[in-house]
């Protein structure tokens, strides 16, 4: 996983943990997580096990691809304004890798129509 995908994940963790009205104290407490690191889980600062996502997504009452799933987060505003703010934080290699990463994407969809 590159830095911007721990990034979208981080903020889809902090999505759900607001979703559910809990503080990260209380997700690390029910995850057996330490705070510091679910702090940095949700900034995109660390590399994330299978163990953790796992255990976050039971917590989340949700299948693990879900922590991938982008387009339902309900609070669409918020999660705009998120990866604006992850966006502008990018240095330009992380933000030409996410564009290609993008148009490859959108090239793909292209062809399959």
């Amino acid at each position: 996983m590159n830095d911007t995908e721990s990034k979208l994940v981080g903020a889809k963790i902090k999505f759900l943990r607001n979703k559910m009205n809990i503080t990260i104290e209380e997700l690390a407490y029910r995850t057996g997580i330490d705070y510091s690191y679910l702090a940095k889980m949700e900034k995109g600062k660390v590399n994330f096990t299978i163990k953790k996502l796992i255990q976050l997504s039971k917590i989340f009452d949700i299948e693990l691809k879900e922590l991938f799933n982008f387009d339902n987060m309900k609070d669409r505003a918020r999660c705009i304004y998120e990866i604006k703010e992850l966006i502008d934080k990018m240095d330009d290699n992380d933000l030409y890798e996410l564009h290609s990463a993008l148009m490859k994407k959108y090239k793909d969809k292209a062809s399959e129509t």
